[in-house]
């Protein structure tokens, strides 16, 4: 993890000002997103560094050797009830076989289907799922041209653990590349229908840490 210098800002400090300087000081230390450096120098300045936190993160990519996508669902501030519900329903909606439930952090989720589609089919899964929660990722997904689920730490955050399995059996291919990192990982059982993949797409990436 790294620290970006984004701004900073000047004030000057008498015995009027200092004691609301001080507050404006915890009230951004506290904000989402930013860690603040409080300096003073001798001709009583007050600087205020603003950073962004930078970590480095492995994220796992849904393209296959193939070019098609496996289903990948990132969410955020959800509860596991609601989430069930609605992968039920896309399951059921687009015929869709076992989705693998991971949390990823408090309240927020990974959900993993191992067949084989276009981007564009998963799309529309997603925008079936929940189209409001789900359309940032959406938006990321368009833009790199497929989607990608966090592997490693990031922050205090740990690894992703797989909490429950949706399964469904259907004759669907899917990617052997993509069971088999599950499998290491988490130990699934093998579904039938896996293609010959032997390659998947591990990336790296940046993305900002929260306070907290």
């Amino acid at each position: 993890m790294f620290k970006t210098t984004i701004f900073e800002r000047k004030y000057p400090i008498d015995s009027l000002e200092e004691f609301y300087l001080n507050k404006l000081f915890d009230y951004y230390k506290k904000k989402e997103s930013y860690s603040i450096l409080r300096l003073e120098d001798k001709n009583d300045i007050m600087v205020i560094k603003y950073f962004k936190l930078i970590d480095n993160i492995g994220g796992l990519s849904s393209l296959t050797e193939d070019c098609y996508h496996v289903g990948f669902i990132d969410i955020d501030d959800y509860d596991i009830e609601k989430l069930i519900e609605n992968l039920l329903r896309v399951q059921k909606e687009f015929g869709l076989s076992t989705f693998y439930i991971l949390r990823s952090s408090d309240k927020s989720y990974h959900a993993i289907c191992l067949e084989k589609h276009t981007l564009g089919f998963w799309i529309d899964v997603l925008r079936a799922f929940d189209n409001k929660m789900t359309l940032q990722y959406q938006r990321f997904a368009i833009t790199r041209g497929r989607l990608v689920l966090r592997i490693t730490e990031k922050g205090n955050k740990e690894k992703p653990v797989l909490i429950n399995s949706l399964r469904r059996f259907n004759l669907a291919e899917k990617s052997r590349s993509h069971f088999n990192f599950l499998k290491i990982r988490y130990r699934i059982k093998k579904p039938k229908y896996l293609d010959n993949s032997t390659k998947l797409m591990v990336e790296n990436y940046q993305t900002v840490v929260k306070n907290g």
